[in-house]
């Protein structure tokens, strides 16, 4: 990795340890949109070189909880999305497909953003999670990652909410995933 880093100079020093980072995978989201499995499966067959793999597994649906993504015996479809998305509920087969795509390899993996949105102090979203529930969320999912020996690193996307109300209202790309709230007031829970 390092010659790639250094371009035209061979012997020109590179600093640091390079750590190649592919993905950070979300959701489909649209015809154009390349998803996480395709994502994984293109790469794989490119044969491009990599360290990691970088995923954000957010849920689409607060309210499934942990629970999105799986269908059991009982349910005909999941809750919220289903494979081949990748949510904590569907990442058993995520690691799965990972594995068969490099047998023999032990491929880590970086949650590089999650997170659990809450309403934010001036606005209420019908699919947030209350701030109690937000850490009881965080908290299940941090152990569930803890038992996935691949899962190297969990990043909570954000500490503090995103600002953004506009006219009353959130404007698309923030996010109430914080564990404080803007004003920098700890979430009660």
């Amino acid at each position: 990795m390092t010659t790639m880093l250094r371009g035209v100079d061979a012997a020109a020093p590179v600093p640091f340890t390079p750590t190649i980072i592919a993905g950070a995978l979300n959701h489909v989201q649209g015809k154009r949109s390349l998803g996480p499995m395709r994502y994984v499966q293109t790469l794989a067959a490119s044969g491009a070189p990599f360290d990691v793999l970088s995923v954000h597994p957010y849920n689409t649906q607060m309210r499934c909880g942990l629970a999105e993504g799986v269908v059991s015996r009982f349910q005909k479809k999941s809750c919220g999305t289903a494979y081949p998305n990748v949510v904590l509920g569907t990442f058993p087969r995520f690691l799965a497909e990972v594995a068969r795509l490099w047998p023999g390899r032990d491929v880590p993996i970086w949650v590089t953003e999650d997170g659990w949105e809450t309403p934010g102090s001036d606005y209420q979203d019908p699919n947030s999670v209350s701030p109690r529930q937000q850490q009881l969320l965080l908290i299940q999912t941090i152990r569930a990652f803890r038992r996935m020996p691949q899962v190297k690193v969990y990043v909570n996307f954000t500490i503090v909410d995103d600002a953004g109300l506009i006219d009353g209202r959130l404007p698309s790309g923030t996010w109430q995933t914080g564990l404080r709230y803007l004003d920098g007031t700890p979430k009660p829970g």
